[in-house]
Formats: C-alpha cells, sequence, structure tokens
C-alpha cells in the first residue's frame, strides 16, 4: 500500500513539473519580440518556396520562404524583391494559419500574380544577391528585412540552383514606384550616378526637371541629361505588396 501510494505521489509531481514547464514556457514566449519568435521557429520544417513570375518578366516580384512551425501555423517572410535595382523595396515576417496561408495564395492568384515553387537555397539567394546587388549603390533593403531574414535559418544558399540575373543588361535599372515621393527618387538616382561610374545605369522616373534641380542642382541633372547615365523608355509597372498586418501575431505562444 506504501509502495502504491509512493508511485502515485512521484506520478503527481511528475505531472505538476511538466505542467509548470509548459507554463514557465508560455511566459517566456509571451514576452518574446516579434523577432524573437520568429528565430525560436527558424529551423523549423521548410512547407514550401515561392517565387512571382514577375521577377523574371518584369524584375519585380515576391519571393516567400515558408515553414511549418510546431503549433500548427505557419511562418513565413514574404519579401518583395527588385532584383533590377532597390534589392529587397518591401518585407514581413507573419504567424498564420494554413487556411490563411492558402487564402494569400489565392488572393495572389486571383490578382494574376503566376508563381513557382523553387527549392530554399534558391530563394535565400536569390533574396540575398537582390541586397547585395542593391548595396553597391548604397541602396539598403527594408528596415523590416533585419526580422523577415531570420526564417533562413540554416538554409545554404551556395546550394541554390536556379540562378537570377540582378540588373538588367549588366546594369540597375530603376522604375519609381507609385509610392515613392520625387525626392526619394532623386535621391536614389543620386546614389545611382555617384556609384555607377562609366558603366551608367538605366531609369525611368515619374520627376519634373525643374524639381530634379531643385533637389540634385543643375551639374548633376546636366549629367544625366548628356547620356552619361541612360534613362529607359519602356513603360513603368505599378506593383501591389500585400503587407496586412492581420494575423501578424496569431501565434498562440
Amino acid at each position: 500500500m506504501a509502495a502504491s501510494e509512493s508511485r502515485r505521489r512521484k506520478q503527481l509531481e511528475k505531472k505538476k513539473k511538466k505542467r509548470d514547464g509548459k507554463r514557465h514556457e508560455l511566459v517566456l514566449k509571451s514576452n518574446m519580440s516579434h523577432a524573437e519568435k520568429v528565430l525560436l521557429r527558424s529551423k523549423s520544417p521548410i512547407m514550401e518556396c515561392i517565387m512571382g513570375e514577375s521577377l523574371k518578366s518584369r524584375g519585380i516580384g515576391p519571393v516567400i520562404i515558408a515553414r511549418r512551425v510546431s503549433t500548427g501555423e505557419i511562418l513565413f517572410s514574404n519579401f518583395l524583391v527588385d532584383r533590377y535595382c532597390l534589392g529587397v523595396k518591401d518585407c514581413f515576417a507573419k504567424f498564420v494559419y494554413p487556411s490563411q496561408y492558402q487564402d494569400m495564395l489565392e488572393g495572389m492568384t486571383a490578382r494574376g500574380m503566376d508563381y513557382v515553387r523553387i527549392d530554399a537555397p534558391s530563394a535565400r539567394r536569390l533574396v540575398e544577391d537582390a541586397v547585395e546587388f542593391a548595396a553597391r549603390y548604397d541602396l539598403k533593403p527594408h528596415p523590416d528585412y533585419r526580422t523577415a531574414k531570420l526564417i533562413f535559418g540554416d538554409i545554404d544558399a551556395s546550394a541554390g540552383q536556379q540562378l537570377v540575373e540582378m540588373g538588367r543588361d549588366g546594369k540597375a535599372f530603376y522604375v519609381s514606384g507609385p509610392f515613392e515621393s520625387e525626392r526619394d527618387s532623386m535621391e536614389i538616382l543620386r546614389k545611382l550616378g555617384a556609384a555607377g561610374g562609366q558603366d551608367g545605369f538605366h531609369h525611368m522616373t515619374k520627376v519634373s526637371r525643374t524639381t530634379a534641380v531643385q533637389l540634385l542642382g543643375e551639374s548633376e541633372i546636366l549629367a544625366i541629361e548628356s547620356g552619361e547615365f541612360d534613362d529607359d523608355d519602356d513603360d513603368a509597372s505599378e506593383y501591389e505588396f500585400d503587407t496586412d498586418d492581420e494575423g501578424r501575431d496569431s501565434e498562440a505562444a
């Protein structure tokens, strides 16, 4: 009888320690920053990686890396990559339920955003190559890149097989976006001019000459107009990038 009671007490103590451990873990996770949560799950199994078809045809599009985490949710980072010039223009990392992730993909398809699945090393290499290319011109990735890139974990970018060329025709090609001010556009042109050297660059911006002179000065504008830098005549395209924060912190822990 005494032995039986002793075993029962040990079992109860074991269950209590297990409950206390889980409670402690939940408290720790509730106090974590979003970046810490992403880092914690950065070694979860890769579910899939996606590249927007527009990245090859138009030079800009999404790259998505998704991991399935132990809570049953999906952690994914979505990078809006401009391989022609700006690197990572926008990005975010988010925890969502599988149904929310599927809704996002269906929404992309409904908006005509075709995509293909690629291997994880190629996805990481594509994003990092774009960031490195932009860095040549002192163009920095979106501020949230510091958190979004944590999803890379131990993915070996050197094993990537699907290489994507950076720039266009060997040069940076800047197209001003719908949300960039004239001042932002001219600052980008100034950096491209400062780092472009004799190779020059392509650009297409919606900036008046008067504004350009006010922001950069007559001498720099004359350098651009004289042909030192190429001006591309292609039509600009606008890209929609869903940065809705709904569900960002859906992770239960």
